[in-house]
């Protein structure tokens, strides 16, 4: 059944993406390279983006590490001097980010000792526990734990890093020196699962004690942009690519990509996006009709679309977007697939959200999300 299931996603210019290393010499912000980060270099930097002046060096203005300098920097930039946010989030292993394979297999006391009671408990598809910290957004984690020990971990967070050399802004020919050639399939029992992604993620096996989800970006220099571990029995255990569908799988993933979206945005110097529970109950019901009625497309069954429902619903809006997506595996890889396609919707200036998941009989996921800023009148 899950053959029929085909991967969609909605497709856009995918935006240039060319992390640049941290380098303990580099201060940056100090745009003019007085040793200090003041009001002084957002002047430089917002004459610089009219054109009106030139920066000597733009290292120090690149904010983000995308190779770029743009109003993006100029916002990261004003947060910080607003004491907005701490730090920029140019990529590349920190130096205090913390190693997080060592802890796969480590039991739920150790986790609890060195991370806290988790801020939310979710299902994952392979059915254990995900404990959820999202309490602070810039260091977005998820520790899986069965029978009382760790099988699972998701980042992508600047904070962690899989080893010590592996990490958020690793190029992927560094991945594959430490941890080899990726699998093009993985076999459980007499079925082998192909694994054919083209680069927006690639699977790695650790012998026989879990498999290591390696999600990029799709530009020149690919690069890591998250990281998942599975414990290899756990992994195994999971026949086919989807979970059992229920109401708690589909509310744990509405909420994993509400809270991974928002760990991408604070990387990016943007301003969480708010939860809205009327918008979500549209997004809910448009998915389920997916489902029920078998189709997939922005328009429904009544000939409408995203922004007619909203004006049926009540809701004002000034502007809206929607993104659609079918056949990922669970809210970590169709945000990935999302932060590869349609970043500039997800890092853009909308306010709330909306979203909404079904599942069909095999399992195979559904999604929606509605974002939009809405109308002061």
């Amino acid at each position: 059944m899950w053959k029929k299931c085909l991967l969609l996603l909605i497709t856009a210019t995918i935006l240039t993406l060319k992390f640049l290393p941290v380098s303990a010499l580099i201060l940056y912000g100090d745009i003019n390279q007085d040793g200090d980060i003041n009001s002084t270099d957002l002047t430089i930097l917002k004459r610089s983006l009219l054109r009106k002046a030139t920066i000597n060096n733009t290292v120090y203005a690149d904010l983000n590490g995308d190779g770029e300098v743009n109003s993006t920097d100029f916002t990261l930039l004003k947060r910080y001097l607003l004491r907005k946010i701490k730090e920029f989030p140019v990529n590349g292993i920190r130096p205090d980010a913390v190693r997080l394979d060592d802890l796969m297999g480590a039991s739920v006391n150790t986790i609890t000792n060195r991370f806290g009671q988790p801020d939310r408990i979710d299902l994952s598809r392979y059915g254990f526990d995900w404990y959820i910290y999202n309490n602070d957004l810039a260091k977005y984690l998820q520790i899986g734990i069965k029978d009382g020990k760790t099988v699972g971990i998701y980042s992508n967070s600047l904070y962690y890093k899989l080893n010590d050399n592996i990490g958020i802004g690793t190029p992927k020919s560094t991945v594959e020196e430490e941890l080899g050639t990726p699998l093009s399939s993985i076999t459980k029992g007499s079925t082998s699962y192909r694994m054919d992604n083209k680069d927006e993620w690639k699977v790695y096996k650790k012998n026989n004690e879990y498999y290591t989800y390696l999600f990029y970006n799709l530009q020149s220099d690919i690069e890591v942009t998250a990281f998942m571990m599975i414990d290899y029995a756990t992994e195994q255990s999971l026949k086919g690519f989807y979970g059992t569908p229920s109401d708690r799988l589909r509310k744990s993933y509405e909420m994993e990509l509400f809270d991974i979206t928002n760990a991408y945005r604070i990387r990016h110097g943007k301003d969480p996006f708010k939860w809205s529970d009327e918008m979500a109950a549209l997004s809910r019901a448009f998915c389920k009709d997916m489902v029920e009625k078998g189709y997939f497309d922005f328009t429904d069954t009544n000939g409408q679309v995203v922004s007619d429902r909203m004006r049926n619903a009540g809701i004002n809006y000034n502007s809206v977007s929607e993104l659609i997506a079918k056949g990922q595996m669970d809210s970590m890889f169709v945000i990935e697939s999302w932060m590869k396609n349609r970043s500039s919707t997800l890092l853009g200036g909308h306010e709330y959200v909306g979203i909404g998941i079904n599942m069909e009989s095999d399992g195979c996921v559904v999604y929606v999300y509605d974002l939009y800023i809405p109308s002061k009148y």
